[in-house]
């Protein structure tokens, strides 16, 4: 995963979850701690993710940040894995696709 998905990664994350310690993020993405907070810092220029230091430190978002959510609901995976079985190969891969990305 390069740079960008990570990051993309990392605040998909904290969006769901809102709070993590950079241990916990650096092992959800397979990288060092050193790479999370180069990520974290990174991410503070365009987003509003907080830091908290010390011992029981983390990484928050405050709660009036909410993105606007690009994820499916199980109803609606259920619906698309349904109409999988009725595609033709170019409709299959585009509902794969798009279940890749927000599913």
């Amino acid at each position: 995963m390069d740079a960008s998905g990570r990051r993309d990664e990392i605040m998909r994350i904290m969006t769901v979850l809102r709070r993590r310690t950079m241990r916990e993020l650096a092992s959800e993405t397979g990288v060092t701690d050193r790479t999370i907070r180069n990520d974290i810092t990174y991410l503070m220029t365009l987003y509003p993710p907080e830091t908290i230091r010390g011992n029981g430190g983390c990484v928050t978002l405050p709660d009036w940040y909410k993105p606007r959510k690009r994820v499916f609901t199980l109803k609606q995976v259920k619906a698309l894995n349904g109409l999988l079985k009725h595609a033709d190969p170019e409709q299959t891969e585009a509902v794969n696709e798009l279940l890749e990305a927000f599913a």
